[in-house]
Parts: C-alpha cells; sequence; structure tokens
C-alpha cells in the first residue's frame, strides 16, 4: 500500500475524463480519490481539440485541483510553446463545465 507522501507532492492523476459514473453520479475525480487513497488529483479540460494539440497548434486549456501545489507541478509538466494551462481550485466547474 502506498504511504501519503510527506513533504512533496507525490504521485498526481491527471484525470480528462467526462460524464458521471451511472449509479452514483461521482465525478471521475471522486472515483479516483476513493479508489486511490494516496495520490492527488487534477482535472483537465479544454476548450481544445486533441487534433489540434497533436499538430503544435496554439491551445488553453484549465487544469483544476484542490491543492495549489499540484496545479502548479501539472502547468510546469504540460506547459510548452503551444499549450498553455490556466489552473483554477474549480474541480466541479471543470469536470462538469469543461
Amino acid at each position: 500500500m502506498l504511504e501519503p507522501a510527506v513533504g512533496h507532492v507525490g504521485t498526481i492523476v491527471v484525470s480528462a475524463t467526462k460524464g458521471l459514473e451511472r449509479d452514483t453520479l461521482f465525478r471521475a475525480s471522486e472515483i479516483v480519490d476513493q479508489e486511490l487513497k494516496h495520490v492527488r488529483v487534477a482535472v483537465l479540460s479544454g476548450p481544445s481539440f486533441a487534433s489540434e494539440v497533436a499538430r503544435e497548434l496554439p491551445t488553453a486549456v484549465c487544469i483544476a485541483s484542490r491543492d495549489r501545489s499540484v496545479v502548479e507541478v501539472v502547468q510546469a509538466d504540460f506547459k510548452s510553446s503551444y499549450l498553455r494551462l490556466y489552473g483554477t481550485d474549480d474541480v466541479i466547474g471543470v469536470e462538469i463545465g469543461g
């Protein structure tokens, strides 16, 4: 079993999943939180098209997490000359409205 991260961000799961679980109406990030106890979750959403990112066209997306340090790590790891990530703590808004 994984031990909780101490003094650093630790494992981050970035979810780009839309929709709700049929029976529970849980969002994907809620399921990840329940199933993977010692990871931190971020949610990624457009507006964007994978084909545009693949062609390295200028694209902006949102990255959300309740933990600001997670947002900062994902922004740094995903950022490129053509991809900008705008950070927020509005996980529900990004996951549902994105």
